[in-house]
């Protein structure tokens, strides 16, 4: 029996960091093996126990990687405000007011 579930993605569509990151929450489970041939990301995963359908878990990591697609699309859409708590949080920890003018 074949155990190895191949899926690919294409980086014009699916960035590569959503999709690293998407295979690390499942190294735990699976072998991964990851190629990388122009903008298509190939996937090998072979189930560390044998339990898991091919079929099944290829959809959990499609359901996955549109997971971190997210995550990295908030990530960006929120670094201003992000960078400014954490300026305010300094400045606030260092005794500074951070509404006051230089």
């Amino acid at each position: 029996m074949n155990d190895i579930i191949a899926v690919e993605f294409d980086t014009t569509i699916y960035p590569l960091d959503a999709i690293r990151r998407a295979v690390h929450w499942h190294i735990g489970e699976y072998y991964a093996d990851l190629r990388i041939a122009g903008s298509i990301v190939t996937l090998e995963l072979r189930p560390k126990d044998g339990t898991t359908s091919p079929t099944d878990f290829e959809s959990t990591l499609k359901n996955s990687v549109l997971d971190e697609l997210l995550r990295v699309q908030v990530r960006s859409e929120a670094r201003g405000i992000h960078e400014a708590l954490i300026r305010a949080a300094l400045d606030g920890a260092l005794g500074r007011n951070s509404n006051s003018e230089v």
